[in-house]
């Protein structure tokens, strides 16, 4: 019944998107069930994996919105798995998306946090940073609670649970940074693969 090719595209295009929505919604609720602990993956340079990844995670924000990217520019590696990661950003960049009424933007950069004593290798963040209203004390204190929204009761509450989940999964950890008016930043962190680490060249946008 479409005859335009154009809105066809789009049409196919937001369908794909909110198949996969589901899909990572799907093995979110999987794995905080499971628990699952040291997932199978190999150490990968997340650079790459963000700059392969870009184009999906693109199309995941509406067309109101601009994402910026800000890689390491090093050949910063962990132990990963690079669908639990795409899942991970495009959760992060749903809950971006639903805290904006107009236009923003959303960054997502990556870095070396130096160890700690005690802590080993050190660990590689990525951050997704949006300039929208904020969180109050008291919501983001729950925003990692598996099906808490403050957005319709037709949200399942689970993007933040994911980003949260996958982190714990992979030996790491998550945290956010949030006041009103000041935007959102929500950190991954994984443990860095110093032994595994190899020369590479950053990305380009």
């Amino acid at each position: 019944e479409i005859g335009h090719p154009d809105l066809l595209a789009r049409r196919l295009r937001a369908a794909q998107a909110a198949a996969e929505r589901g899909a990572d919604i799907s093995r979110a609720m999987l794995a905080s069930a499971q628990h699952e602990a040291n997932p199978r993956g190999e150490a990968l340079q997340l650079d790459d994996i963000i700059a392969a990844l870009w184009p999906v995670l693109v199309n995941a924000l509406p067309k109101r919105m601009h994402l910026r990217r800000e890689p390491s520019g090093r050949p910063l590696r962990a132990v990963v798995d690079p669908d639990g990661l795409r899942g991970a950003l495009i959760a992060l960049l749903g809950n971006a998306a639903d805290a904006h009424s107009g236009r923003g933007v959303v960054t997502i950069r990556s870095f070396e946090e130096p160890a700690r004593p005690g802590q080993g290798a050190g660990m590689v963040a990525i951050e997704g940073v949006d300039d929208g209203p904020g969180m109050a004390a008291e919501v983001r204190e729950r925003a990692f609670d598996p099906f808490f929204t403050t957005r319709s009761p037709y949200r399942v509450g689970l993007g933040l649970t994911g980003v949260h989940s996958f982190a714990v999964r992979h030996s790491g950890s998550a945290d956010i940074r949030s006041a009103p008016g000041q935007g959102t930043c929500v950190t991954i962190r994984l443990p860095l693969a110093r032994s595994q680490q190899t020369p590479g060249v950053a990305p380009r946008d």
